[in-house]
């Protein structure tokens, strides 16, 4: 078997085989690029869907501390009107005893002390 060198002609092509599959080789590497870029914008859309669809559809802890405390003011605004209500009550009663001679005063005096 002969060795010949090989001459410029012979290096260029093999060059340009080399060239032309590593061009072959990126195109295809673009073109999966190209598509996981697509992809990625896709599932860039679907997460921002799924934020704004949590964002209407649950509260914050802050939201739901501030109900809480809303709530809870007005339940107790309720029971300090409902307290009121029975304090008027209890002297109005007592009035009426004491009024009338209904109870002694020891007993108006007793009754006093639980109002």
């Amino acid at each position: 078997m002969q060795h010949h060198d090989p001459t410029i002609n012979d290096v260029l092509t093999a060059i340009n085989k080399f060239s032309t599959a590593v061009d072959k080789r990126f195109d295809g590497v673009e073109s999966r690029l190209d598509g996981v870029e697509r992809d990625m914008k896709g599932l860039k859309g679907e997460v921002s869907d799924l934020r704004a669809t949590m964002t209407n559809q649950y509260v914050t802890k802050s939201y739901l501390d501030q109900k809480l405390g809303e709530h809870t003011e007005a339940i107790l605004q309720r029971i300090d009107r409902k307290f009121e209500r029975e304090k008027k009550f209890k002297v109005g009663v007592l009035d009426i005893l004491k009024r009338n001679k209904l109870a002694s005063q020891e007993e108006i005096h007793a009754l006093e002390q639980l109002v």
